[in-house]
């Protein structure tokens, strides 16, 4: 049923009310005016906010603190750990005024010579995490090296076969996506995202539609990596039949 103005009832109120629902959203509330175009007015005014989400008005979080979004959180069975020191830190402050200046200051205050990586783990975080897990709409931005020093590691031809050996002896097609990755340098995204239909074993070679910088290219297949995809090959379908 629509919205509708309700006349006055005779000895109860001199006001017209509002009763019906819109979008789903039930209404049963005085115009607050005895004049009818007003509530005409009023009318239109609480389906609007209806249409922005503002009505019924949610309970605002002004009153609330740190300290009452932090016991929540962890009422609700997450993590405790790093949250004994933020709730030292923001203790009593209202969720309102935490905003990213006052969680990079806590991070600086609370571990002052410490890492990035160290800094986001303890306050970025759990920070975030607390303000999300009561309705906090916010986006926290990490410091500039959190995700630490990048590592570029290698495996030695002996390494490289012994784990493609293991990995045979459990599963043969994940030896073969192994080697595949070892021969061909694809991205585990790109082997597991290939079909058959881009595979062509007698020119050896494979074509990958989307890598890391969006654009495609064809990758050389080795003739011993040929003759361990022939056996599986297929008419269509993807190559491998993990997912990532």
């Amino acid at each position: 049923m629509p919205l509708k103005i309700v006349p006055p009832r005779a000895g109860k109120t001199p006001n017209y009310s509002i009763r019906g629902k819109y979008l789903g959203i039930s209404v049963d509330r005085s115009a607050g005016t005895p004049k009818k175009s007003v509530a005409d007015q009023q009318l239109k005014k609480l389906e609007a906010a209806i249409e922005r989400g503002e009505y019924p008005e949610k309970p605002k979080l002004q009153s609330a603190t740190f300290l009452s979004a932090a016991v929540a959180y962890m009422k609700a069975g997450r993590s405790r750990r790093y949250v004994a020191k933020l709730i030292e830190y923001f203790g009593e402050t209202e969720l309102s005024l935490i905003d990213q200046d006052s969680i990079d200051a806590a991070a600086a205050a609370i571990y002052p010579n410490v890492s990035p990586a160290t800094r986001n783990v303890a306050v970025y975080t759990p920070v975030s995490a607390i303000l999300h897990h009561v309705g906090v709409d916010i986006v926290v931005r990490r410091p500039k090296g959190h995700k630490g020093k990048a590592k570029t590691l290698f495996l030695l031809p002996p390494d490289a076969f012994a784990i493609i050996r293991a990995a045979n002896a459990i599963d043969e097609e994940m030896g073969l996506l192994l080697t595949f990755l070892l021969y061909t340098g694809c991205r585990i995204g790109e082997a597991l995202a290939l079909t058959w239909e881009r595979v062509s074993l007698d020119e050896r070679l494979a074509y990958i539609e989307t890598s890391k910088n969006g654009d495609p290219r064809t990758v050389r297949l080795t003739q011993e990596l040929c003759e361990l995809l022939g056996p599986h090959k297929k008419a269509a379908g993807k190559v491998f039949r993990f997912h990532q």
